[in-house]
């Protein structure tokens, strides 16, 4: 078990207790919070990430920085597809199935294609966690009026803390995943790819 894992083990534990101390009903409503975040971010990414390229030039800036970050990294990997990150594929294959099928076999070219694909990942992650962390301010009174629980309503509430709580890892996962080639060294990067949280990750967007 890796330090990543330890991490997806505190943000369980969060959610359990936020489940705990809140009841079934607001964890829920926070729940299916989450969810309505990733179908409007799967909806509305495509004309942000337009947006956003045409007002400040996002993409072709965040892949500029990124290069210069991570080339010299990817030519000293083993290999390309090893250094590029695993989940970030399998994610733009359900958003845009057309445009991931890219080549990664290396090549400043190839690797400046695949990171304009990543850049998109990432804004959309970006517009996923406005929309959810906005649902979750305006539903901050129901979870503060939430006293005189019954046992069952927090027993309940517990359980499907840990789901949240396991669901928000994911996101995480994702976010460490495409930050991990600027951020993290290359044996923390093998910890992580080689993690719990990574495997399971990938299992379910596969």
């Amino acid at each position: 078990m890796s330090w990543f894992d330890l991490g997806a083990l505190v943000i369980i534990f969060w959610g359990a207790v936020l489940g705990y101390l809140n009841g079934v009903k607001y964890i829920i409503l926070v729940f299916f919070s989450l969810l309505a975040s990733v179908f409007a971010a799967c909806y509305c990414y495509q004309p942000f990430v337009t947006f956003a390229q045409a007002e400040w030039q996002v993409e072709t800036r965040f892949v500029s920085w990124y290069i210069k970050k991570t080339y010299h990294a990817a030519l000293n990997a083993r290999g390309v597809e090893q250094f590029l990150p695993n989940l970030t594929k399998p994610v733009l294959q359900l958003l845009r199935p057309a445009e991931i099928a890219v080549p990664v076999s290396g090549g400043s070219e190839q690797l400046f294609t695949f990171w304009a694909v990543v850049t998109e990942h990432f804004l959309a992650l970006l517009l996923f966690s406005f929309i959810f962390l906005l649902g979750a301010h305006l539903l901050l009174p129901y979870g503060r009026k939430s006293v005189n629980l019954s046992n069952n309503a927090r027993r309940c509430g517990l359980l499907f803390g840990m789901l949240f709580g396991l669901v928000l890892s994911f996101f995480a996962c994702q976010l460490i995943d495409l930050l991990s080639p600027v951020f993290l060294p290359l044996d923390l990067q093998a910890d992580f790819r080689y993690s719990y949280l990574a495997r399971l990750t990938f299992f379910f967007l596969s």
